[in-house]
């Protein structure tokens, strides 16, 4: 039985889908942090400008 597993975990391991299921879950997380830090930015200096430009 334990021998099937190890076999089967190195299928799995081999697996281009897995592969393929990871970069894409990390591109995810990458793309994700990117929208977290850079939005907020955006957002704030759209917020400045929209601000500024009725005094101006």
């Amino acid at each position: 039985f334990t021998m099937m597993f190890c076999r089967y975990l190195i299928v799995i391991l081999d697996s281009p889908v897995l592969l393929w299921f990871i970069i894409l879950l990390s591109l995810l997380v990458v793309l994700l942090t990117f929208i977290l830090t850079f939005v907020p930015i955006y957002i704030y200096v759209l917020y400045c400008t929209s601000y500024n430009r009725p005094l101006s």
